[in-house]
C-alpha cells in the first residue's frame, strides 16, 4: 500500500508542475500528451498490484472466519463383490478383530472393506453416515494413511486361494487296544535294566575309591538285584570284610556260591572265612568240591589248601603242596616256614632246618613269624 501512495504522490506533484500561473487553469498542449502516454503502462501495473493485494487480503480474511458445516459430495460407486479366501493363520486374526474397517477418501466419501472366512464375500463402496463436521487437514491425512495401510493389508491376502489341507492328529490308543511294540522296542526295553545296573555299579566303585564301604555295599546289593555278576558278588564279600561284618560276608558268599558254585576265588574266600570261624574241616571239604585248578594261576587256593591240610594233620599232603608253592615262588618266606613245619612233623630235622634258613633269608615281614622261625632253627641245632 505504501508503494501505491508514493506513486499517487508523484502523480500529484507532476500535475502541480503542469498547472498555469493564472487562476490555476491547465492548458493542455500537444507537447504534454507525450508524458501522459508514458504514464499509461505504469498506471496499469499499479492497478494490477492493487487487485492482487485485494485478492490476497480477502482470502486471508475468509480463512480466519469459521466455516459452516458443508456436506461432502458423495460419488456413487458400483458395488463389486470380491471373494477373498484367507489362510488359517489370517482367519484366526480376523476372528479376533472387527470384521469391517471403514476408511474415508480424500473427498469425504467412506468405503467399507469386509474380510470374512473362506467362501464369503467382501463388499466395497458402501456409503457411510454423513459427517456432522468437515474434517480438518490433519484428520484427512491420518485417514488417508489408514486407508493406504488397509488397502495394502487386503491386497496381501491371496485371492481365491485354496484352504490348507487338514493336519492329521494322532491320538494314542488305550492300553487295552494298543498293539505290541516291534522287536526293536522290546530289545531296547530289555537293555534298560542293564544300563541302570551299570550306572549303579559305577557309583558303587566310586564309593569304594572314596573308602565309603557302607554306601558301596548298599549300591552293590542294588546292582545284584538287577543284574547277576560274579565279580560284583566277590567285591561285595570283600566290602563286608572291610566293614568287619564277617557274618554278612559269610552269608553273601553263600548266596554267591549258590549261583556260581565253581568260581575258584569265591570258593577260596568262603573257605578262608570258615577257617577264621574255627571250621577247618568244613573249609577243607569246600575246597575239595572243586577240580584242582592250574597251579600257576591259583596260588591263593593252594596256599589255603596247604594250611588246611597242615591243620587237619595231613602233613605229607601239606608238604607236597608247599613244595609246589616254593617251586613256583621261591621268594615267599611264609611258604618256606610251612614246608619246614611239615618236615619237622615228618621227623626230617635237617630238611626243616634248611627250610627255616631259607625263610629267614627271604625276609619275613611278620615279626612273630620271624621270631618263630629263629627259635625253631636254634632248637634244631641244639638237638
Amino acid at each position: 500500500m505504501s508503494l501505491i501512495n508514493q506513486m499517487l504522490q508523484d502523480l500529484e506533484k507532476r500535475r502541480q508542475q503542469q498547472q498555469q500561473p493564472d487562476g490555476g487553469k491547465i492548458t493542455v498542449t500537444a507537447s504534454a500528451a507525450a508524458p501522459s502516454r508514458r504514464m499509461l503502462p505504469l498506471m496499469l501495473v499499479v492497478i494490477a498490484v492493487a487487485v492482487v493485494a485485494a485478492s490476497l487480503g480477502w482470502m486471508w480474511w475468509q480463512r480466519k472466519q469459521p466455516q459452516p458445516p458443508v456436506m461432502a459430495q458423495r460419488h456413487a460407486v458400483a458395488k463389486m463383490p470380491v471373494v477373498v479366501s484367507a489362510p488359517a493363520s489370517t482367519q484366526a486374526a480376523v476372528a479376533m478383530a472387527p470384521h469391517a474397517v471403514s476408511n474415508v477418501t480424500d473427498d469425504g466419501a467412506s468405503a467399507a472393506v469386509a474380510v470374512n472366512r473362506p467362501g464369503t464375500t467382501a463388499t466395497a463402496g458402501a456409503p457411510a453416515a454423513p459427517a456432522a463436521k468437515a474434517p480438518t487437514r490433519q484428520e484427512r491425512q491420518k485417514r488417508q494413511k489408514r486407508q493406504k495401510r488397509t488397502v495394502a493389508a487386503v491386497s496381501a491376502l491371496p485371492v481365491s486361494a485354496p484352504a490348507p489341507a487338514p493336519v492329521p492328529v494322532r491320538v494314542a490308543a488305550p492300553a487295552a487296544t494298543r498293539k505290541k511294540a516291534p522287536a526293536a522296542v522290546v530289545l531296547s526295553s530289555k537293555l534298560a535294566p542293564q544300563q541302570r545296573a551299570q550306572r549303579l555299579r559305577t557309583r558303587a566303585y566310586m564309593k569304594l575309591q572314596e573308602h565309603n564301604y557302607r554306601a558301596a555295599a548298599t549300591l552293590l546289593e542294588q546292582v545284584l538285584r538287577k543284574q547277576d555278576n560274579v565279580d560284583d558278588w566277590y567285591q561285595l564279600v570283600l566290602t563286608y570284610l572291610h566293614l568287619r561284618q564277617s557274618g554278612a560276608a559269610l552269608d553273601c558268599s553263600r548266596r554267591a556260591l549258590a549261583r556260581h558254585p565253581h568260581h575258584v576265588p569265591l570258593v577260596t574266600l568262603r573257605a578262608r572265612l570258615l577257617l577264621e570261624r574255627g571250621q577247618p574241616h568244613e573249609a577243607l571239604q569246600l575246597l575239595g568240591t572243586l577240580e584242582p585248578p592250574p597251579k600257576t594261576g591259583a596260588r591263593d587256593y593252594y596256599a589255603l589248601l596247604a594250611t588246611l591240610q597242615q591243620r587237619s594233620g595231613d602233613y605229607r599232603a601239606a608238604a607236597a603242596t608247599y613244595a609246589d608253592l616254593t617251586s613256583a615262588d621261591p621268594g615267599n618266606g611264609r611258604w618256606w616256614v610251612g614246608r619246614a613245619i611239615c618236615a619237622e612233623h615228618l621227623r626230617r630235622r635237617a630238611d626243616a632246618a634248611d627250610y627255616y634258613r631259607r625263610a629267614l633269608a627271604c625276609g619275613l615281614a611278620d615279626q612273630r613269624l620271624k621270631q618263630f622261625a629263629t627259635r625253631q632253627l636254634l632248637h634244631l641245632h641244639k638237638k
